[in-house]
């Protein structure tokens, strides 16, 4: 993909409950839209879009969109424009980034579009292939509706205490014929599930923000920043401190947005 691939732009929006795009085209390349927070509004000439933190938006070469940030919870977003053959031929317009891996990449490829070394220009190409290629992953391995309902609704509410009675409120069944149903599903209990979510995005803030420990759990719905260690432990193998100085020895300043 890499030789085909042309990355023009890696940008950012940050949290602003007044950020509008007024109507507008990009006619001769494809952009990638990485919710990282908040909520926002795409209208399109055939369907408006909800979005939340987690969800990718890609935004054809040639369409007319229209986009709004939520004002009660702004968007802050990181974004690609690129030419590729490989998204010539899609025609998604939204995915969930299940498991935070473009999240992450495209907060390292970020890091790299503002360095001037010869080595952060190495790097870019490859990490956008590895988006694109994720992307396609994401959009091919597409969950049955019960997954997907209650996947979203982890995503919109990490911060937020959900119990099993919510998730299976929110597919109306039962607490026990859910569960029962979930499993069959997935492999394995939504709480399991849940746990994990909250881990990686909480992994995804240890390595891109400088944030205390303690915000960083309440941000992704833990009790605190020594239940954050304990399941970084448990899932992850190392402590947050332990992923921040890797990242430092490997990167001087990466952690610094």
């Amino acid at each position: 993909m890499s030789p085909e691939l042309c990355l023009l732009a890696c940008g950012c929006i940050r949290p602003d409950p007044c950020w509008t795009m007024a109507d507008h085209v990009h006619a001769g390349h494809h952009e990638l839209i990485v919710l990282l927070r908040g909520r926002m509004r795409v209208t399109f000439s055939d369907q408006t879009v909800e979005a939340g933190a987690g969800d990718l938006l890609f935004y054809r070469a040639g369409r007319r969109h229209h986009e709004r940030s939520d004002p009660a919870d702004p968007v802050e977003t990181r974004f690609l424009a690129f030419t590729a053959p490989v998204a010539d031929a899609w025609t998604w317009t939204t995915v969930a980034d299940r498991d935070g891996r473009v999240r992450e990449l495209v907060s390292w490829l970020y890091q790299e579009s503002t360095a001037q070394d010869m080595a952060a220009a190495a790097v870019r190409t490859p990490f956008a292939a590895a988006i694109l290629a994720e992307c396609v992953r994401l959009v091919a391995a597409v969950e049955p509706p019960l997954l997907a309902t209650v996947h979203g609704l982890m995503e919109r509410d990490l911060a937020q205490p959900l119990a099993l009675a919510d998730l299976a409120a929110a597919v109306g069944l039962s607490p026990f014929h859910f569960l029962r149903r979930y499993r069959s599903l997935a492999g394995c209990t939504p709480m399991a599930v849940l746990r994990q979510r909250r881990v990686e995005a909480a992994r995804h803030l240890v390595a891109t923000t400088d944030l205390p420990l303690a915000e960083i759990a309440r941000r992704v719905g833990l009790a605190g920043a020594p239940h954050l260690t304990r399941l970084f432990r448990q899932i992850l193998g190392t402590t947050p401190g332990g992923i921040r100085r890797s990242l430092y020895r490997r990167h001087p300043g990466a952690c610094q947005e």
